[in-house]
């Protein structure tokens, strides 16, 4: 009897047919699966309810405590001097914005606190803005792939390398903080705030051929300005080229009127006063050919409407603001690298970190006189984001602010996730079922209470390995297995690939009974046994 299905399905660590014989079943399973009689107990998988659940008009008590617990948390960073006001924003799934203001805008002329419309630098959360555009050329065909080399798109770019000849720069890496650039596009001999950098393309290409690389790419995350620069400089070559497509295709099109980069005398009247060490009043310095990395302004609801729309492409609601396909904006959320702390990661152009079992994706901006911290959960369609008129590293405080309010959310949707759907006629499905192809994989489905379960056992005759997942109902005749994570740990759960396979039964006989059904993991032909 051949078995290369079993392996196939299991670990692809065997690709060759072999017989059963010289490769028992119990080699299979005891190189990929612990959950065998007599082991020890794995470690499970965390589980995370999907789709979350809207909030009710009447926020659950434990979520109010939570968000109280984050305003004592944003509260206490105000100071008088350096740190006079802070704006606040929570959005969750879509139905639910809560905002919060603390401190003053201005120490000198107005005692009031800003609010969700009080306008703030944003400094670096700008990357966010140049990614986005990346991606939104490359789904119009004006970028070929993430992986060309940037040359490809601007011939004048040359740096020294004196680590490996070889070694181009791509797009990819340019976003992720992995090309190895220097922090800085060379800038200098610019006395002036009114335009730090007053140069052009082709002036900053001159200078770079005379810089060198501070590392290799790939190897790990070295921040740089210069990177995201280049990115939107190159790949919209005119010298308002980035400022305008951010304007056309991101900023009108999700209603974010008060987000933009010149400092107009109408701007400049709805802004928080920045300030710096000592309290002084902080210049509005403009970063000229360094905008991309660095320039924007914006306010706590316009950021809620981005926030809004990134977390809206992960769930299953219609969003009115397609700026970008689903598909690319979840390749956008992906980590691109993992520190060796093990807990936090870079992406495109996230700081990214675990908070509990979530992974948190932020992006922190720090420019004279502002700071911001733009954060959003997909998988649970959370953000948090806050603008504050001073100096401070956010991160702590924005890890402190999910520490507080993720189990309550959790807590929210355990208990309130929906049911998975249950075939209307049962009764053709419940019965024991062996492979014709290997007997020794059997199934045996039951109901328990409004759940159509399936005991899946595979056995050598000595030892026996023992799952129970839900059946989901699809249409008649085919239902979707549903794997508790808890039953094992998340590698050996994604090599099984049991979730999410599916059961495509035939037609019931004169007793209403399915006879068999055509297992896809297997892949398998299930017969009636009972």
């Amino acid at each position: 009897m051949k078995c290369s299905f079993i392996l196939v399905s299991l670990t692809l660590l065997f690709i060759d047919a072999v017989n059963c014989e010289q490769l028992p079943i119990k080699m299979l399973m005891d190189n990929i699966i612990t959950n065998k009689k007599s082991a020890q107990p794995v470690t499970s998988c965390p589980s995370h309810p999907f789709p979350p659940e809207p909030l009710p008009s009447t926020i659950p008590t434990n979520i109010s405590n939570a968000i109280q617990a984050v305003e004592k948390i944003f509260s206490e960073i105000v100071d008088d001097i350096t740190l006079p006001g802070v704006a606040i924003g929570i959005q969750y799934v879509g139905n639910f914005h809560w905002t919060k203001g603390f401190g003053v805008k201005d120490k000198g002329s107005s005692s009031m606190p800003p609010d969700a419309d009080t306008i703030f630098r944003i400094a670096s959360v700008t990357k966010v803005f140049a990614v986005i555009t990346l991606y939104q050329l490359l789904e119009q065909g004006k970028v070929r792939s993430l992986d060309d080399p940037l040359t490809h798109y601007c011939p004048g770019f040359s740096i020294r390398n004196p680590y490996q000849l070889d070694d181009v720069v791509t797009l990819r890496q340019l976003a992720s903080q992995l090309s190895g650039l220097p922090h800085s596009a060379p800038c200098y001999n610019s006395s002036t705030t009114d335009n730090v950098c007053p140069l052009t393309n082709v002036e900053i290409l001159g200078r770079l051929k005379n810089e060198n690389r501070v590392m290799p790419s790939w190897i790990k995350p070295s921040y740089s300005n210069l990177a995201y620069s280049l990115l939107g400089r190159c790949l919209l070559q005119s010298s308002t080229g980035f400022e305008e497509h951010v304007e056309k295709y991101i900023l009108v099109p999700l209603g974010m009127t008060n987000t933009g980069f010149e400092f107009t005398d109408s701007v400049v009247s709805k802004m928080a006063t920045g300030y710096i060490g000592g309290g002084k009043k902080a210049p509005l310095i403009n970063l000229g050919w360094n905008a991309p990395a660095g320039q924007m302004y914006s306010t706590i609801n316009d950021l809620l409407k981005l926030s809004e729309f990134l977390n809206s492409m992960y769930l299953p609601y219609e969003s009115a603001n397609n700026i970008l396909a689903p598909h690319l904006v979840k390749e956008m959320g992906l980590p691109m690298y993992l520190n060796y702390d093990g807990k936090s990661l870079f992406g495109s152009p996230w700081e990214m970190m675990f908070v509990d079992t979530y992974l948190v994706r932020t992006k922190a901006g720090n420019i004279l006189g502002y700071s911001s911290q733009f954060s959003y959960v997909p998988e649970l369609g959370l953000s948090i984001i806050a603008l504050v008129n001073g100096n401070k590293i956010l991160e702590g405080t924005i890890e402190a602010a999910y520490e507080a309010i993720l189990p309550a959310f959790q807590s929210y949707e355990a208990a309130n996730t929906a049911k998975i759907p249950s075939p209307p006629d049962r009764d053709a499905y419940i019965g024991n079922y062996s492979c014709i192809q290997a007997p020794s994989i059997t199934a045996n489905i039951y109901a328990k209470g409004d759940m159509l379960l399936v005991d899946l056992t595979v056995t050598d005759g000595t030892n026996y390995y023992h799952y129970t997942p839900v059946l989901k109902y699809y249409q008649d005749l085919e239902l979707q297995v549903y794997f508790d994570p808890s039953q094992i740990n998340c590698l050996l759960g994604e090599l099984l690939a049991l979730n999410g396979s599916w059961m495509y039964f035939d037609k019931p006989d004169s007793r209403n009974q399915s006879p068999g059904f055509y297992f896809a993991w297997g892949p398998c032909q299930m017969n009636r046994t009972a």
